[in-house]
């Protein structure tokens, strides 16, 4: 293994933990927002469940930015979510495109409110390694 592949290897797996993180995130939000009668106790429990999967995705995303900053001088492994329109305009995919890689699973992305925002790196790793289906 070549260490371009390694550092892609990595790369791919904050990028899933990173995903992750913004899930669990969104979820800890959402319990956050019940008040009143409308806490479950149960919320809690799933809090605290919550609070430690995150200490741990944190603790790797601290690990990995040590690693990337000796690899190549990265100072975050902080993946860089763009608009969809932006991320559109700079690769010269079409906003349909990037939709469609979005639906079949093919990047990554995350709602912010009304907006689609997408992982820029994981766009540019399927461009570099194209359709493996077709």
């Amino acid at each position: 293994m070549t260490n371009k592949t390694i550092t892609k290897e990595v790369r791919k797996l904050t990028n899933k933990q990173m995903s992750r993180y913004l899930i669990l995130l969104d979820r800890r939000g959402a319990i956050m927002s019940h008040s009143g009668p409308d806490w479950r106790p149960e919320y809690n429990k799933e809090l605290q469940q919550i609070e430690k999967e995150m200490a741990v995705l944190r603790a790797k995303a601290d690990e990995e930015a040590e690693r990337s900053r000796s690899e190549d001088g990265r100072t975050s492994v902080m993946p860089k979510m763009v608009p969809l329109t932006k991320e559109s305009k700079e690769t010269g995919l079409s906003y349909g495109f990037l939709k469609g890689l979005i639906s079949e699973g093919k990047i990554i992305y995350v709602m912010a409110g009304k907006k689609i925002l997408v992982n820029h790196d994981s766009v540019l790793d399927y461009l570099e390694r194209g359709d493996s289906d077709g």
